[in-house]
């Protein structure tokens, strides 16, 4: 039935021009050239699995992706430093699933994480070891400790902030969505920019957008060219 659900969404997405409904007191309002498709998913799932299922860490090496076998299993440390981000494309208990592009957040200590959810920007637990299916944890190579830190508090002062569900309007800082949060933490504080060109268009008006997804946040244009490391792996 779920599954039936999600399928519905990424129709009314992808076949009529505009659409809206409610969320809480306002209108949400979304064209067609701004929707998220199923192309989209499963290109942001392909491109997390391959830094999930490889030896890839750190981009110093400049190593080439490397499959693995499929086995569950964890690799590294699970993170509890503030400022590390966290990615995953488990939809099943995130509320990022409305997009059916997994969810991401950023460490604040070794009990919570901050994370933008449909009810908002909000204090989560940090607890992705147990509850997530799969996961990904990364540090910004560009960034101290202290930074990473000064970053987590940025987004912990974003809490209460609603969600933005305009998946291509990352120029905001009055709304966020979840990497839209941990993205625009390290652009604005320090300017390190994790987003890439994977997920940008050209609307009907000849508006250029372009959207930063969870997967890569801590994707492999992030690693290759030296903006992020792994170390943490959850599958």
């Amino acid at each position: 039935m779920k599954k039936n659900i999600s399928m519905i969404i990424i129709a009314v997405f992808v076949l009529i021009p505009s659409f809206s409904f409610a969320q809480g007191d306002s209108v949400i309002h979304m064209k067609s050239d701004e929707a998220i498709t199923q192309e989209m998913i499963d290109e942001s799932n392909k491109e997390f699995d391959e830094v999930l299922y490889s030896d890839l860490y750190d981009a110093d090496s400049k190593s080439k992706v490397v499959p693995l076998t499929r086995t569950k299993g964890a690799s590294g440390s699970y993170p509890k430093r503030a400022g590390v981000i966290l990615t995953t494309k488990d939809n099943e208990n995130s509320t990022a699933a409305f997009f059916k592009l997994g969810h991401a957040a950023i460490v604040l200590d070794r009990d919570f994480v901050i994370e933008a959810v449909l009810k908002g920007v909000r204090k989560g637990k940090n607890n992705w070891k147990t509850t997530k299916n799969n996961a990904l944890g990364g540090e910004v190579k560009k960034t101290s400790n202290a930074q990473d830190k000064s970053v987590a508090n940025w987004c912990k002062g974003k809490i209460g902030k609603p969600y933005n569900f305009g998946f291509y309007n990352i120029t905001t800082r009055s709304k966020f969505y979840c990497s839209h949060l941990v993205w625009a933490g390290f652009k604005d504080k320090y300017g390190v920019n994790l987003n890439t060109p994977k997920y940008s268009t050209t609307g009907a008006s000849g508006k250029k957008y372009n959207a930063v997804a969870p997967s890569e946040l801590l994707g492999k244009t992030n690693i290759n060219n030296g903006k992020v490391k792994i170390v943490y792996k959850q599958k």
